[in-house]
């Protein structure tokens, strides 16, 4: 299942000004079921959607269960 719009536009946002998420996912992935960093890129390949971290990991978007913001935006 696709991720909504609404949880997109969380991602969007957090990437753009730079803000650190907490995302947990199911099934695991990456052998973890959490992730927690920054976003540095949202992007799209083969109709599926990944967040890509700092150092070039790749999560996807499809298992997202939860999205927090952990520091408020300034």
């Amino acid at each position: 299942m696709p991720l909504s719009c609404h949880l997109y536009d969380q991602l969007e946002i957090a990437a753009m000004k730079g803000l650190v998420i907490r995302i947990e996912f199911t099934p695991p992935q990456n052998g973890k079921t959490v992730y927690e960093g920054r976003i540095k890129d949202l992007q799209c390949h083969q109709g599926r959607e990944y967040l890509v971290t700092p150092n070039d990991e790749k999560w996807w978007l499809e298992r997202v269960i939860s999205i927090q913001t952990t520091n408020p935006p300034d």
